[in-house]
C-alpha cells in the first residue's frame, strides 16, 4: 500500500474509511447499515452536502450515523474548515430524526488552535492520520494488537459430487477422511476452512464450488466414496478481528491514526 504522503485525495479517504470500519466492526454490538465513499447527503434545507465518507450503523439498538471528513493538506486545518463542516452536520442532523448524527475530521498535518477550540466545543472529533515516522515507534514494544477483516461463514448444507456416483446433499453434516493423513473431519468444517483460505488470499472472489479431491466419505457399508465436487450453501458476513501478535515494529507499522483530543495513537499495518 501506498504511504499517506504519495497517496491521491481520493485514497486517502479511502485509507480512512477503511481504518474506521475496522475500528467500528471490531466494536461490541455494532450492525453497519451502510456505509459509502464520497456520497452526498441532503440536510433539512435541502441542500446536498458532499461527504467523503458516510457511515450509517447500530448499536445497541439506536441508529447513529457518522459523517468524516478528510484533509490531506500540507498545512494545519484552520477555523473556518471545522465552521464549514459544523454547518454540515447541523443541517444533515436536522434532516434525520432519530438518527444520532456524529462527525469526525482527519486530516494529515494538524489544526490549528482556532479550530481545536471550535470542534471541542462542538463535540467534532478530531485525528490525525499519516505515515508512521521511526520516532512515533519509539518504546513501541514488538507485541501490539492488529485489526484483520475476516469472515464468519454458517454452512446450511453441501451438494456433493462422489466417485462412484452417489449424489448426496449434505444438511446435516458428515465425516469424510483426508488421503493424505487418514484423519477423519466434519466436511461442514473442511468446507469452512478452505473457503476462509481463500478469502485471506482474494477476498471477495469465493467460489460457489470447491474441490472434493483428497477427500473420500465411508458409508454405513464401509463403501468408500471420493469426493470430486462440493458445492456448498452458505450465509457470509464480514467481520474484523482483533489479535495480538509479536512482529519487529519497524518493518510493519506504515500508519499511525492519532485522536488530537486524547492523545492515543493507533498503529496499523499497511
Amino acid at each position: 500500500m501506498k504511504s499517506v504522503s504519495n497517496m491521491t485525495s481520493d485514497e486517502y479517504e479511502k485509507l480512512a474509511r477503511k481504518i474506521y470500519q475496522c475500528i467500528k466492526d471490531a466494536e461490541y454490538g455494532v450492525n453497519t447499515i451502510d456505509v459509502q465513499h464520497n456520497v452526498n447527503v441532503t440536510g433539512a434545507s435541502g441542500q446536498a452536502h458532499q461527504v467523503d465518507v458516510y457511515w450509517k450503523f447500530e448499536n445497541n439498538g439506536q441508529t447513529q450515523q457518522v459523517l468524516i471528513e478528510c484533509k490531506k493538506h500540507e498545512n494545519s486545518v484552520d477555523i473556518g474548515r471545522i465552521r464549514d463542516f459544523f454547518g454540515v452536520l447541523y443541517d444533515v442532523g436536522k434532516a434525520s430524526a432519530g438518527v444520532n448524527t456524529k462527525g469526525n475530521f482527519v486530516v494529515k498535518k494538524g489544526y490549528q488552535s482556532g479550530a481545536n477550540t471550535f470542534a471541542q466545543y462542538y463535540g467534532i472529533n478530531q485525528y490525525i492520520l499519516r505515515d508512521a515516522s521511526p520516532e512515533d515507534l519509539e518504546g513501541v514494544i514488538k507485541k501490539h494488537w492488529l485489526i484483520f477483516e475476516d469472515i464468519l461463514l454458517h454452512i446450511l448444507s453441501a451438494d456433493v459430487e462422489f466417485e462412484p456416483k452417489y449424489q448426496r446433499e449434505i444438511g446435516e453434516d458428515i465425516e469424510v477422511v483426508v488421503e493424505r493423513t487418514k484423519q477423519k473431519i466434519s466436511l461442514k468444517q473442511y468446507i469452512n476452512d478452505t473457503l476462509k483460505e481463500e478469502y485471506q488470499a482474494k477476498p471477495n472472489e469465493l467460489r460457489n464450488e470447491i474441490s472434493g479431491a483428497g477427500l473420500y466419505y465411508i458409508d454405513e457399508q464401509q463403501q468408500r466414496y471420493d469426493l470430486v465436487k462440493i458445492k456448498p450453501v452458505y450465509d457470509m458476513k464480514k467481520i474484523a478481528e482483533e489479535k495480538i501478535l509479536l512482529f519487529n515494529a519497524e518493518e510493519m507499522i506504515k500508519f499511525i491514526l492519532i485522536d488530537t483530543q486524547t492523545n492515543s495513537k493507533t498503529f496499523f499495518a499497511g
